[in-house]
């Protein structure tokens, strides 16, 4: 009953302003109603932000006047049609009506959003007992976390097949560093469809290098999936260093490898550095952070979450101190959230995502465009297998970029 009374509550601006609208062609200018409604109706609605542009434009409502159907056309024979003067400041209200009413709609949007996001809550997944588990051994230089959908078959297989897994012949001849030891792990959650968990399963029993934890794996839960295998990486790798990327993205460990044995000790925290970043507050973005969860203007100073270096220290910091902080949606701005509040210093590498924002994508580039970059963002299963041999084909004939 209580459900019932707020709805009808919550959409109760809303009939008040179509109500108006209705007034728009229905109404004569000497109307006793029609003079109270231009005296604003709304004026007791909530301010809001200004929603003009998502509604109609006066045209429009002009040619849905002039539209009127035969039959109504009959009942309004014998009345008056507003004037143009009339009819553009009922026009004007209505726009003033939606803006006033927008607070109480976004209000009842963020209570359903909170509800569907904090659904997962209600039995948090653990770390200790995970549904599918990966082979990882201890003291590793690098782990490369990748988060994949459970469905995304072919960028996982693409992977195992260019970069991905160190005994690969190729690799053999592109890592420099032969005590350099590093291990690829596709992180994923539970699918809705049961054959899709039935392969996933059946993939991991042969290359066994797929963690998969006990959550809906949807957009939403993104910043749950990084936390927790940052967690289970932690306990069970314990490596020198942590690459977390995208099953989209491609990853050049030629000269990834060198740069990271080298990397001062004093940072903790690389990749493509993101500052004064805006937080979203429509209700219809899928990066919609409401302000009980932050309240600030921008975003705290982070990484992209396509590609960024974490060193293995700072694991269980960034674990411990994530169940201090209300998570959010967008996850590479929720870890820059915790590094913030452990004073960890985001550095920015432009080798890290470099044409990310460009005009030219990945696809459309020369090959010697991204020769000595770390990590490019889009590259398909095809490409992912194309880069990794022209990578080789740099390497051993360094002469092609020189021509």
């Amino acid at each position: 009953m209580f459900r019932r009374k707020r709805l009808v509550f919550t959409f109760l601006p809303l009939l008040a302003c179509l109500f108006v609208l209705w007034q728009m062609t229905t109404r004569s200018e000497d109307d006793p109603l029609m003079r109270r409604l231009n005296k604003g109706m709304a004026e007791s609605l909530l301010l809001s932000e200004n929603i003009q542009s998502f509604f109609p434009s006066k045209e429009l409502f002009t040619a849905n006047k002039n539209a009127r159907n035969f039959k109504r056309r009959r009942k309004m024979r014998k009345r008056s049609i507003p004037s143009d003067e009339i009819f553009d400041k009922l026009y004007r209200d209505f726009l003033d009506c939606m803006l006033k009413s927008q607070r109480s709609l976004a209000l009842f949007l963020n209570d359903q959003y909170q509800k569907q996001f904090r659904r997962d809550f209600r039995r948090r997944p653990s770390v200790e007992s995970p549904i599918l588990e990966p082979e990882c051994k201890a003291d590793l230089d690098l782990v490369i976390v990748v988060t994949t959908r459970p469905g995304n078959f072919l960028e996982r297989t693409s992977i195992r097949y260019s970069w991905g897994r160190p005994g690969a012949y190729i690799n053999r001849f592109l890592i420099k560093q032969k005590s350099f030891t590093y291990k690829t792990i596709f992180t994923l959650g539970r699918d809705q469809n049961n054959v899709i968990e039935d392969v996933v399963s059946k993939e991991n029993s042969r290359y066994r290098d797929i963690l998969r934890l006990d959550y809906q794996d949807t957009y939403e839960n993104l910043a749950k999936k990084t936390i927790l295998t940052l967690k289970w990486v932690n306990e069970a790798c314990a490596p020198r260093f942590v690459l977390k990327t995208d099953d989209d993205c491609y990853v050049n460990l030629h000269n990834l490898s060198p740069w990271l044995l080298r990397l001062s000790p004093y940072v903790n925290y690389v990749g493509k550095k993101n500052d004064l970043m805006p937080v979203i507050r429509d209700p219809t973005h899928r990066n919609y952070v409401p302000f009980d969860l932050f309240s600030e203007e921008y975003y705290k100073v982070y990484c992209s979450g396509g590609g960024y270096i974490l060193r293995g220290t700072v694991l269980g910091n960034i674990t411990s101190k994530a169940k201090e902080i209300p998570e959010i949606i967008n996850e590479d701005a929720y870890l820059g959230m915790i590094t913030n509040a452990l004073d960890i210093i985001p550095y920015d590498d432009e080798r890290f995502l470099p044409f990310i924002f460009g005009d030219i994508n990945l696809r459309k580039r020369h090959m010697c465009d991204w020769g000595d970059k770390f990590l490019m963002h889009g590259a398909s299963p095809r490409r992912q297998l194309l880069m990794h041999w022209q990578k080789l084909a740099m390497v051993k004939y360094s002469v092609l970029c020189d021509l």
